[in-house]
């Protein structure tokens, strides 16, 4: 059974959509803070990172396991 993005619902859509937002957008914050002298300390910048990271793993690891059922 293959599912392609167009198949989906709003609701799956909007959860793919902003956990791939959130993705980027911890890495994109990361590589801001490693190149640019912002003065932001670095637990803050990782702990966003590791938010994103948490959060887009339950989105995908949740729509994985009702795909597969």
């Amino acid at each position: 059974m293959k599912i392609t993005f167009k198949d989906l619902n709003i609701k799956e859509k909007l959860a793919i959509i902003s956990a791939c937002a959130a993705f980027v957008m911890g890495w994109v914050l990361t590589g801001i803070a490693a190149f640019v002298p912002l003065l932001l300390s670095e637990q803050s910048i990782l702990w966003i990172l590791g938010q994103a990271m948490t959060y887009s793993a339950a989105v995908f690891g949740v729509s994985m396991y009702f795909n597969a059922e």
